[in-house]
């Protein structure tokens, strides 16, 4: 791990992490679309996977406000989720926990990402880079209603479905 002076050095690195970790999300995220049954969890997750490439887009202008280009980094929080949310579903037999499991392993990809990208926005708004800010709040956004839609569809699931202990 890199050495952290300065509140631009702490952006940067949550920056570099997030960058690398969209990546490897959208991959993720593409691969477990074949195991889907319900289509509006799969129009949820096919959304989260495309809107990566638009966060990438959008970290990387705010790297350029920095004047910095990003590194590749080993996003080893995102690495561990995603490979917590594959153990679990590979246990999972009857499809519709297995769609349970699934929400709820995507939404603590979500919570760390909203985690990660209100920090690196307090860290711009305490250096004064307003655009940079702006581009995290917009990804902000994008992820509590992520968010929303996936606690929306659980709960729904949950009283449609009839689930025994």
């Amino acid at each position: 791990m890199k050495t952290i002076n300065t509140l631009e050095d702490a952006l940067t690195m949550e920056l570099e992490n997030l960058y690398c970790g969209e990546e490897k999300l959208r991959d993720s995220f593409s691969k477990v679309l074949k195991i889907i049954h319900s289509n509006e969890l799969r129009e949820i997750v096919q959304r989260y996977a495309d809107s990566c490439d638009d966060k990438r887009l959008k970290i990387y202008r705010v790297f350029a406000y920095l004047n910095h280009e990003p590194h590749l980094s080993t996003a080893h929080v995102i690495d561990e989720l995603i490979e917590e949310s594959i153990q679990r579903l590979k246990f999972a037999q009857d499809p519709d926990v297995q769609e349970q499991i699934l929400i709820n392993c995507v939404e603590r990809i979500n919570a760390y990402k909203i985690c990660t990208y209100e920090a690196s926005l307090r860290y711009a708004e305490e250096l004064e880079l307003d655009s940079a800010a702006d581009q995290l709040l917009t990804i902000i956004q994008e992820e509590r209603k992520t968010k929303r839609e996936l606690v929306d569809l659980s709960v729904h699931l949950f009283n449609i479905k009839d689930y025994v202990a």
